[in-house]
């Protein structure tokens, strides 16, 4: 008799066959289980299911060793559905059958709501690829509530077969050929070695009644295309194709191992640490990299898209659990995201970079890329399906290639996802635009025109011991004298002082920079950090000064101002007897150009008296006949 509590039971079988069948099926996920060992004893693991034969095939396999006390079993099974919005009440409703489904079962169900279609469109993502930033998500979330380590997911023989054409169609690499891995990070994928057509069988073999998604079949998907005709097609010539993909992805797979290991060496060899004496909270933005150090992986997670979609909540009892989050059949707690920061730009050292083997290099230039899109995740080495399997494909690779080859300081190449290449004098920089709207399309053709200097920024009043004045409203900040500033939108700290004595420059014998002494005006000492010129390609400047002297009275009466560099600045550098641009001079002194809006620039009443880090005015220089010193210092904020 079918079960009336559960809308999802039939009359199971009892035949010899079916019999075979369920334990063909859990016999398959016990060895997965038993050889990777995923779950720790007693830990409770999120299990995805959407009520399509996969997923249920996967919590029944579960349930039944648990059942079993099998010794690689899990421990609480946490039931996980997300409604993607796509297909109005009819989703809604799959979620509410799994929601009942898990219920008739005694076990605890998470549902959430997201609308993959509103995402797509806002970040210019295929519909695909949407809907997995938002169920990946979603899954962490809840596994982050439970305080499970583990997500399962029903992956199976053929859906590695599909991932892995698509992905050699895409021209993925080494890394997408090797497919979906059965323990990644926090996935687990027991179902790999298990066929969709055993999964159905099982399904019927319980008397089960999958939720069948339309949208699995709509021939608009490309996915769809390569599983109703490609491989069909394809079977022809290999009726044991899905196993054969199945069997090369594992031997891939280690080779990508040893790779991954070799591209670690390479990666530090080519992106300098943030500091070499400076820490990195000591770089001016945007040279402020915060790229967290993990595991490289083949997906990224992005727990932003949740974060900017409502996740609904079900009516027919099932609890509240948070803003948007529903809970069945257990108590509610605070859930987590597990959301961080990546890093905005990633730097590689142009020579490091072409003497890597080519092999090698495009795996720097696709982990750059990989670990830009990554949201901070802790697991962001696992989500192996929350991105595009690589987010460059091959026709990418062959640009930036073009890029460090031929292009010249100043070219930049817009590549997929917001991301923008640029090269730079000694650099290559990969960084996140966040103006550009996500493409999931072709990158242009490198760019041949260098970037115009920026607009004059609006910035903030002053802070520390400085008086903003009226100026400060015009992008500029008033420094006394004595005094100190800090300029967070600028990262640095200026300090200016008065002294008695004759001096020379920062470094010059007869100043002991490191002395705190009345003689310096009260200035604490020129901090010791390896020049800035020396801290990292971040900040690759060919001279540095942290402190200078100049003549105070040829300066004449404070206060100072202090601003960004401005498009027609001109000032007379140190030995030079005309003045010059100061786009010139950063362009002969090779500042990077994302630098330059960084330095802050010392203004007295008539002219430039000082371009901090650089040079001082040629005007303002120590001469025999100087009588008064105005020492300035400049620090980079803690």
């Amino acid at each position: 008799m079918n079960d009336p509590a559960n809308p999802a039971a039939r009359q199971p079988g009892t035949d010899a066959t079916t019999f075979a069948t369920r334990e063909t099926v859990v016999a398959k996920v016990a060895l997965a289980l038993a050889t990777h060992r995923p779950f720790a004893p007693d830990a409770p693991v999120v299990v995805a299911v959407s009520g399509g034969p996969d997923s249920l095939c996967l919590l029944g396999t579960l349930l039944a060793l648990q059942r079993a006390k099998h010794a690689a079993a899990p421990g609480e099974l946490v039931v996980a559905s997300f409604d993607h919005g796509m297909r109005g009440a009819a989703s809604a409703a799959d979620a509410q059958w799994v929601a009942d489904f898990a219920a008739a079962r005694g076990l605890r169900c998470v549902v959430g709501q997201g609308e993959a279609l509103a995402l797509a469109r806002d970040e210019r993502l295929s519909l695909e690829d949407a809907a997995r930033r938002l169920r990946y998500a979603f899954l962490r979330r809840v596994a982050a509530k439970v305080g499970a380590a583990r997500i399962c997911l029903g992956h199976t023989r053929d859906d590695q077969a599909e991932t892995i054409t698509l992905n050699w169609l895409r021209g993925a690499g080494l890394s997408g050929l090797s497919g979906m891995r059965p323990v990644e990070g926090d996935l687990v994928r027991p179902l790999l070695d298990v066929t969709h057509a055993e999964t159905r069988a099982y399904c019927a073999a319980q008397g089960w009644q999958p939720r069948e998604d339309p949208t699995n079949t709509d021939p608009r998907y490309l996915r769809n295309r390569i599983r109703q005709v490609l491989l069909p097609a394809l079977d022809a010539y290999n009726p044991n194709l899905r196993q054969t993909l199945a069997r090369n992805a594992d031997l891939i797979a280690e080779d990508e191992r040893y790779l991954d290991a070799q591209t670690d060496a390479a990666w530090a060899a080519t992106v300098p640490p943030p500091s070499l004496g400076l820490r990195a909270a000591h770089f001016p933005p945007p040279f402020r990299e915060r790229e967290r150090e993990s595991e490289d992986g083949r997906g990224v997670d992005a727990p932003s898209a949740v974060g900017a979609t409502d996740l609904s909540v079900m009516e027919s009892g099932v609890a509240t659990d948070g803003p948007g989050v529903t809970t069945s059949g257990g108590a509610t707690d605070g859930a987590t995201d597990g959301s961080g920061v990546a890093p905005s730009a990633i730097t590689f050292a142009l020579d490091a970079l072409r003497a890597q083997p080519l092999a090698l290099r495009r795996r720097l230039l696709r982990r750059a890329a990989q670990r830009l899109l990554a949201q901070g995740d802790a697991n962001a080495a696992s989500a192996a399906h929350t991105q595009p399997t690589q987010p460059l494909e091959a026709r990418h690779i062959a640009l930036l290639e073009r890029l460090i080859a031929d292009g010249h300081t100043g070219a930049a190449l817009d590549l997929p996802h917001g991301l923008r290449a640029r090269r730079d004098y000694t650099t290559l920089i990969l960084e996140r635009n966040p103006s550009a709207p996500h493409q999931s399309n072709a990158a242009t053709q490198p760019s041949s025109t260098p970037t115009t200097p920026p607009p004059t920024i609006p910035l903030p009043v002053g802070e520390g011991n400085a008086q903003p004045a009226g100026p400060a409203r015009m992008g500029a900040w008033s420094l006394p004298i004595p005094g100190a500033l800090d300029i967070p939108a600028l990262g640095w700290r200026l300090r200016a002082a008065r002294i008695e004595r004759p001096a020379g420059l920062e470094g010059d014998a007869t100043v002991d920079a490191g002395t705190d002494s009345a003689d310096d005006g009260g200035l604490p000492p020129v901090p010791t950090l390896a020049p800035i010129a020396q801290a990292g390609t971040a900040a690759q400047l060919p001279h540095a000064e942290l402190r200078v002297y100049v003549d105070a009275d040829l300066v004449g009466p404070g206060p100072l101002l202090v601003r960004a560099w401005r498009p027609g600045d001109r000032f007379m550098p140190l030995g030079m007897e005309q003045e010059k641009k100061l786009q010139d001079y950063f362009a002969d002194a090779r500042v990077p150009r994302a630098l330059r809006t960084r330095l802050p620039v010392v203004v007295g009443p008539t002219h430039i008296l000082w371009v901090a880090t650089q040079r001082i005015d040629q005007r303002v220089r120590l001469t025999p006949a100087t009588r008064h010193i105005l020492a300035l210092q400049c620090e980079p904020l803690p």
